[in-house]
């Protein structure tokens, strides 16, 4: 990634969740056993990336799950 994660911490990626079963907890409930797994194995922090105009994983991470954007990417270096 562009912004890489602090190197202490869990990084949470490509999690996904079909879109004929969103809006049923699955994403809420994915997340929450990675951050277990990463609690379980000595971690303090977790970091993930998200796309800007996904307001539905937004709404997941910055909301219900407390997380909070630290650094933005320039749509320049997404790009490809």
């Amino acid at each position: 990634p562009v912004n890489p994660p602090p190197r202490e911490a869990a990084y949470v990626s490509n999690m996904a969740v079909d879109a004929k079963f969103r809006r049923q907890g699955i994403a809420r409930a994915l997340l929450s056993l990675c951050e277990e797994l990463a609690k379980a194995s000595g971690k303090r922090q977790a970091a993930l990336h998200v796309r800007e105009a996904d307001a539905a994983a937004r709404a997941l991470y910055e909301g219900a799950a407390g997380y909070r954007q630290i650094a933005k990417d320039s749509w320049l270096e997404t790009v490809q």
